[in-house]
């Protein structure tokens, strides 16, 4: 695998996952799923560095995983592998939950924008793959 693949990765993970973070920010504050404790800059920012990183963390997984996914369509696979990433941290939290359940405990409605969010960032990588590929052919 090259570098220049990765570069590509690394933009478009977090291009993808900026632009997802801020639709998931903006959905969650319409749909009033949870308050958010700072204003609108501070958590724009943040978003953003979340999105990116696991938005970059996704589209590293779609470089080395992507031929070996069920799907060929690069939407689903990235669907796919972003839900499972998020599937695993959900997991993480749950076990901080059990061990701790005073301060960490699960909340059904950022569980559901969670999931969401990262149908979202997976969908948004395989679309920017896509449109990457047929620019580079």
């Amino acid at each position: 695998m090259n570098g220049a693949l990765w570069k590509k990765g690394i933009a478009v993970g977090t291009v993808s996952g900026i632009g997802s973070a801020w639709i998931a920010m903006a959905f969650s504050k319409f749909a009033s799923v949870f308050i958010f404790e700072n204003g609108l800059l501070p958590n724009l920012i943040s978003f953003a560095v979340g999105g990116a990183l696991f938005g970059i963390v996704t589209s590293g997984f779609m470089i080395v995983l992507g031929s070996h996914l069920p799907f060929k369509n690069l939407p689903a696979k990235g669907a796919l592998l972003s839900t499972s990433l998020w599937l695993i941290l959900r997991l993480g939290g749950q076990l901080h939950s059990i061990n701790n359940p005073d301060r960490f405990h699960a909340d059904a409605g950022q569980t559901v924008m969670g999931f969401l969010f990262a149908v979202i960032l997976g969908m948004a990588i395989g679309f920017m793959w896509k449109a990457d590929v047929k620019r580079d052919a």
